[in-house]
Protein backbone atom coordinates (compact mmCIF):
# COMPACT_ATOMS: atom_id res chain seq x y z
CA UNK A 1 0.00 0.00 0.00
CA UNK A 2 1.12 3.57 -1.15
CA UNK A 3 2.71 5.50 2.21
CA UNK A 4 0.25 8.10 1.52
CA UNK A 5 -2.05 6.12 1.81
CA UNK A 6 -1.39 4.16 4.98
CA UNK A 7 -0.71 7.53 6.91
CA UNK A 8 -3.42 8.34 8.26
CA UNK A 9 -4.15 5.12 9.96
CA UNK A 10 -0.96 4.67 11.54
CA UNK A 11 -0.78 4.85 15.52
CA UNK A 12 1.43 4.99 17.80
CA UNK A 13 3.04 2.07 18.88
CA UNK A 14 2.08 0.14 15.77
CA UNK A 15 4.50 -2.66 14.89
CA UNK A 16 7.41 -1.36 11.81
CA UNK A 17 9.44 -4.23 10.33
CA UNK A 18 11.84 -4.28 7.51
CA UNK A 19 14.38 -5.81 5.82
CA UNK A 20 17.84 -4.27 4.82
CA UNK A 21 17.91 -4.88 0.87
CA UNK A 22 21.71 -4.05 0.12
CA UNK A 23 24.17 -7.67 -0.33
CA UNK A 24 25.83 -8.12 2.12
CA UNK A 25 29.42 -7.21 0.61
CA UNK A 26 28.08 -3.87 -0.64
CA UNK A 27 29.46 -2.22 2.53
CA UNK A 28 30.63 -2.60 6.07
CA UNK A 29 26.95 -2.08 7.28
CA UNK A 30 25.11 -4.38 5.09
CA UNK A 31 27.75 -7.44 5.90
CA UNK A 32 26.74 -6.51 9.61
CA UNK A 33 23.36 -6.62 9.25
CA UNK A 34 23.78 -9.90 6.83
CA UNK A 35 25.74 -11.51 9.68
CA UNK A 36 23.21 -10.42 12.57
CA UNK A 37 20.27 -11.46 10.33
CA UNK A 38 21.66 -15.20 9.62
CA UNK A 39 22.95 -15.55 13.39
CA UNK A 40 19.51 -14.39 14.46
CA UNK A 41 17.39 -16.56 11.73
CA UNK A 42 15.40 -13.82 10.95
CA UNK A 43 14.09 -13.05 7.61
CA UNK A 44 13.47 -9.47 9.08
CA UNK A 45 16.35 -6.88 9.87
CA UNK A 46 14.48 -4.36 11.88
CA UNK A 47 11.64 -3.72 13.95
CA UNK A 48 10.63 -0.28 15.51
CA UNK A 49 7.79 1.36 16.84
CA UNK A 50 5.23 4.32 15.06
CA UNK A 51 5.34 7.23 16.81
CA UNK A 52 3.06 9.73 15.45
CA UNK A 53 2.74 13.25 18.32
CA UNK A 54 -0.74 14.44 18.49
CA UNK A 55 0.59 17.87 17.50
CA UNK A 56 1.51 17.06 14.12
CA UNK A 57 0.53 14.53 11.85
CA UNK A 58 3.69 13.40 10.83
CA UNK A 59 5.00 9.79 11.51
CA UNK A 60 7.88 8.64 13.00
CA UNK A 61 9.43 5.71 14.59
CA UNK A 62 11.46 4.67 17.69
CA UNK A 63 14.13 2.46 16.65
CA UNK A 64 17.52 1.20 18.15
CA UNK A 65 20.41 1.16 15.77
CA UNK A 66 24.02 1.84 15.70
CA UNK A 67 25.16 4.05 17.46
CA UNK A 68 21.91 4.40 19.83
CA UNK A 69 18.06 4.59 20.15
CA UNK A 70 16.94 7.42 18.22
CA UNK A 71 13.53 9.01 16.21
CA UNK A 72 13.50 9.46 12.63
CA UNK A 73 10.79 9.97 10.60
CA UNK A 74 8.80 6.91 8.56
CA UNK A 75 9.75 8.32 5.32
CA UNK A 76 13.18 8.01 5.72
CA UNK A 77 13.35 4.36 5.74
CA UNK A 78 11.23 4.70 2.99
CA UNK A 79 13.42 6.61 1.29
CA UNK A 80 16.69 4.52 1.52
CA UNK A 81 15.01 1.87 0.28
CA UNK A 82 13.88 -0.66 2.72
CA UNK A 83 11.30 -3.42 2.78
CA UNK A 84 8.74 -1.69 5.13
CA UNK A 85 5.87 -3.49 6.70
CA UNK A 86 3.28 -2.25 9.21
CA UNK A 87 1.22 -4.49 11.80
CA UNK A 88 -1.14 -3.26 13.86
CA UNK A 89 -0.42 -3.18 17.70
CA UNK A 90 -3.94 -1.61 19.36
CA UNK A 91 -1.89 -0.36 22.37
CA UNK A 92 -2.61 2.11 24.76
CA UNK A 93 0.57 4.06 23.84
CA UNK A 94 -0.33 7.01 26.58
CA UNK A 95 1.03 4.54 28.91
CA UNK A 96 4.01 3.80 27.60
CA UNK A 97 4.98 6.96 25.75
CA UNK A 98 6.95 8.69 28.62
CA UNK A 99 8.38 4.94 29.18
CA UNK A 100 9.28 4.74 25.13
CA UNK A 101 11.37 8.35 25.28
CA UNK A 102 13.36 7.30 27.97
CA UNK A 103 15.72 4.78 25.68
CA UNK A 104 16.51 7.45 23.37
CA UNK A 105 20.01 8.12 23.13
CA UNK A 106 20.57 4.61 24.63
CA UNK A 107 23.82 3.11 23.20
CA UNK A 108 23.11 0.09 20.34
CA UNK A 109 24.75 -2.90 21.17
CA UNK A 110 25.67 -5.45 18.32
CA UNK A 111 26.64 -8.25 20.33
CA UNK A 112 23.27 -8.15 22.20
CA UNK A 113 21.55 -7.96 18.98
CA UNK A 114 23.57 -11.30 17.90
CA UNK A 115 22.77 -13.01 21.50
CA UNK A 116 19.33 -12.02 21.70
CA UNK A 117 18.77 -15.38 19.33
CA UNK A 118 19.89 -17.59 21.80
CA UNK A 119 19.41 -15.79 25.29
CA UNK A 120 15.78 -15.65 26.61
CA UNK A 121 15.30 -11.60 27.09
CA UNK A 122 15.57 -9.88 30.34
CA UNK A 123 14.01 -6.43 30.88
CA UNK A 124 16.08 -3.44 30.43
CA UNK A 125 19.10 -5.95 29.08
CA UNK A 126 18.99 -5.35 25.12
CA UNK A 127 19.96 -2.62 23.75
CA UNK A 128 19.07 -3.35 20.34
CA UNK A 129 15.72 -2.95 18.05
CA UNK A 130 13.81 -6.33 19.44
CA UNK A 131 14.59 -5.76 22.89
CA UNK A 132 13.71 -2.18 23.20
CA UNK A 133 10.37 -3.07 21.34
CA UNK A 134 9.76 -6.04 23.36
CA UNK A 135 10.28 -3.85 26.72
CA UNK A 136 8.37 -1.06 25.12
CA UNK A 137 5.40 -3.51 24.14
CA UNK A 138 5.39 -5.21 27.23
CA UNK A 139 5.01 -1.81 29.66
CA UNK A 140 1.97 -1.57 27.27
CA UNK A 141 0.59 -5.26 27.98
CA UNK A 142 1.21 -6.83 24.79
CA UNK A 143 3.36 -9.54 25.22
CA UNK A 144 5.85 -10.31 22.40
CA UNK A 145 7.50 -13.38 23.66
CA UNK A 146 10.81 -14.13 25.33
CA UNK A 147 13.50 -14.04 22.12
CA UNK A 148 14.67 -10.63 21.10
CA UNK A 149 15.10 -11.00 17.34
CA UNK A 150 13.22 -9.23 14.70
CA UNK A 151 11.60 -12.58 13.65
CA UNK A 152 10.32 -13.60 16.68
CA UNK A 153 8.85 -10.44 17.55
CA UNK A 154 6.46 -10.42 14.36
CA UNK A 155 5.57 -14.30 14.46
CA UNK A 156 4.35 -12.88 17.93
CA UNK A 157 2.28 -9.72 16.82
CA UNK A 158 0.97 -11.59 14.11
CA UNK A 159 -0.40 -14.20 16.38
CA UNK A 160 -2.34 -11.40 17.69
CA UNK A 161 -6.12 -11.69 16.93
CA UNK A 162 -6.71 -10.44 13.82
CA UNK A 163 -3.28 -9.33 12.93
CA UNK A 164 -2.27 -7.95 9.31
CA UNK A 165 0.92 -6.73 7.99
CA UNK A 166 1.15 -4.50 5.14
CA UNK A 167 3.90 -3.78 2.74
CA UNK A 168 4.32 0.06 2.83
CA UNK A 169 5.76 1.61 -0.68
CA UNK A 170 6.45 5.45 -1.69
Amino acid sequence: MKYEDIRPTLKSGDLISSSFLQPAFSSWYAFKVAVVQAWTRSDISHVALVWVPPTTKRVWIIEAVVPCVRVRPLSQALDEGEDVYHTPMNCDWSKVEDFAFEHIGTPYSQLLAMVSSIEPWKHGKYTECAGLTIDIMNAAGIDLGNIATPQDILRHAMLRPGATQTLITK
